[in-house]
């Protein structure tokens, strides 16, 4: 069932709750689909904490009084950490609808940023930038591989002026290179392409460097959504 997150009488994202259980059966979880509106939402209402799925747990107690929940974890800072996040956001009035849109009953619901560090999305104009950028390195390239390729043969003299651009070239490729030991690698595979290639992307060709189980993995959304239902919530 796909369920619909909501924020102040707007909707934010959807996930289906689709977590394997863990023994108590009111705390759902499930990978979180922000929308539009919801990524902006997401720098404050989403925590970074590692924990918060296990905070939902802290007060089960099966048939023999046995919790799921290490002792030392119950008062621990990571968990004051994860309450301190719901307090600051409980403004942000979360709301758990089903796929009729029926309103359910829920006593905590929790966002998880898994990723925080990874980078805000380039504007359209930073984007545009990005592009010119790569379309001047593409240039300088293509120029470098040139005068390589004209010194290598040594059938046409090479100017002073351009043996000083060379040499400056080569020499910023070394300091980026530095580190990644490039040229060192035996590689068998002399056509590269990008990931823009469909038939076997990523599969083993240099540009990508996955190989076919790594392609395979699941691409994991970035966040996701931890929730206690309330009484009567399916």
């Amino acid at each position: 069932m796909l369920y619909t997150v909501w924020s102040r009488g707007e909707p934010i994202g959807t996930t289906e709750l689709g977590f394997r259980g863990v023994g108590f059966e009111r705390a759902r979880s499930g990978h979180f689909h922000p929308n539009a509106r919801g990524e902006e939402l997401m720098e404050e209402l989403a925590s970074d904490s590692h924990c918060m799925r296990a905070y939902m747990h802290r007060n089960y107690r099966d048939a023999e009084g046995n919790d799921l929940i290490d002792p030392e974890y119950v008062g621990c800072d990571w968990f004051a950490d994860v309450a301190e996040h719901l307090h600051q956001t409980a403004h942000f009035d979360l709301e758990l609808r089903d796929e009729n849109n029926v309103h359910l009953s829920v006593a905590e619901v929790g966002i998880q940023d898994k990723h925080p560090d990874w980078p805000v999305p380039l504007t359209p104009e930073q984007l545009a930038a990005y592009r010119v950028t790569e379309q001047a390195e593409n240039e300088r390239r293509k120029e470098r591989e040139a005068l390589v390729s004209v010194n290598a043969a040594g059938s046409h003299p090479i100017s002073e002026a351009d043996q000083k651009m060379l040499d400056e070239m080569l020499a910023d490729d070394e300091e980026h290179m530095e580190g990644c030991e490039y040229f060192d690698t035996p590689c068998d595979i002399t056509t590269p392409v990008g990931w823009g290639y469909e038939e076997t992307q990523g599969d083993n060709e240099l540009g990508s460097g996955w190989n076919t189980t790594l392609r395979d993995l699941p691409d994991f959304p970035r966040y996701q959504v931890h929730v206690i239902l309330g009484a009567g919530a399916d």
